[in-house]
């Protein structure tokens, strides 16, 4: 053999072997897997990718909806909870005004003094469960229950003290 056409043959199986690594993908498959792209397989490929971001969109989608009703939850418990501010704040004002008639019974002459005390410590008793509701833990249904309870017992007492006062 001629020492050319040995060259050119190894030359020939060196470019031969360089291609011989085939991908799927057509920009990294050389000339055979251009070829193999030209079958349908790029075409999958793209087919593959849109179903991906199809998945990834929708992964998406659905926590923004999630977070909307995150965000939706939580300005409807802010909102219950300054509603509960505002009815403790009521409540305050409330027992406020029944320490003036229990202060006014007490200046009163012949009060009974055991009674007014007892008054005086029951009132004390609903100041203090009033700061306990304003401290807001538990459910909305366990704070309103509280919340009514606490508005019964002010009820009761400005009753007993109406009642002291006229005497």
């Amino acid at each position: 053999m001629r020492p050319g056409l040995s060259a050119l043959a190894v030359c020939s199986a060196l470019a031969l072997a360089a291609c011989e690594t085939t991908s799927d993908d057509p920009n990294r498959g050389g000339y055979f897997g251009g070829v193999g792209g030209l079958s349908g397989q790029y075409q999958r490929n793209i087919d593959e990718r849109k179903r991906a971001l199809e998945n990834e969109q929708d992964k998406n989608l659905a926590l923004e909806r999630a977070a909307t009703r995150r965000e939706q939850e939580a300005a409807a418990v802010q909102k219950q909870l300054a509603e509960a501010q505002t009815q403790l704040a009521a409540l305050d004002r409330d027992v406020a005004e029944l320490k003036k008639k229990l202060a006014e019974a007490r200046r009163k002459a012949g009060a009974d003094t055991a009674r007014l005390t007892q008054m005086q410590r029951q009132v004390a008793e609903l100041e203090a469960a009033i700061e306990r509701e304003k401290l807001g833990f538990g459910n909305e249904a366990e704070r309103a229950r509280q919340i009514e309870a606490l508005r019964v017992r002010k009820k009761a007492l400005e009753e007993e003290i109406a009642r002291a006062v006229s005497r």
